[in-house]
């Protein structure tokens, strides 16, 4: 699911023309993926040969405009609502193990619990992957535990 500046930028037209205001299609492909951007402020995109690239920029824009501060996305189309991921997290864990195992009331300390069979996020600020906490070690451990490939996945 993670996308690179390079694969977005494959999507572009690839000329460079700046008529979206940035010096390239690359520095583009780079704001596209933080949100800053979207595939309508690039008017090469509009033109019927780029229609493709146009539909395939539009479903990517709709993952990471709904993505959370630390880029999480959860695709309710392939998550089962194992819960895995809310058991395993260990700052879920931390508040207490009837929370983490969705036993326990649900507080502001948890970071995300199954809601109506899909992975509900309910405080993504104390994620460990938040961008404003850079001296630790991006945790991966939602996604290592999730039997579906792509369900959970930070872009």
């Amino acid at each position: 699911m993670s996308k690179t500046p390079i694969e977005i930028r494959r999507l572009l037209p690839n000329t460079n023309c700046g008529e979206c205001s940035l010096p390239s299609c690359m520095a583009f492909a780079v704001k596209f993926l933080k949100g800053d951007v979207r595939a309508s402020d690039c008017p090469p995109m509009a033109k019927p040969e780029n229609i493709g690239k146009r539909i395939a920029l539009k479903e990517l824009e709709a993952t990471i405009q709904d993505t959370t501060a630390t880029r999480l996305v959860i695709r309710g189309d392939l998550c089962t609502g194992c819960g895995n991921c809310v058991v395993a997290c260990p700052l879920n864990v931390s508040v207490s193990q009837e929370v983490s195992g969705g036993k326990g009331p649900l507080t502001k300390e948890v970071i995300m619990n199954v809601k109506d069979g899909i992975i509900s996020v309910l405080n993504i600020d104390i994620c460990r992957r938040n961008e404003s906490d850079i001296e630790s070690e991006p945790c991966r451990i939602c996604i290592d535990v999730c039997p579906i490939k792509g369900a959970i996945d930070f872009i």
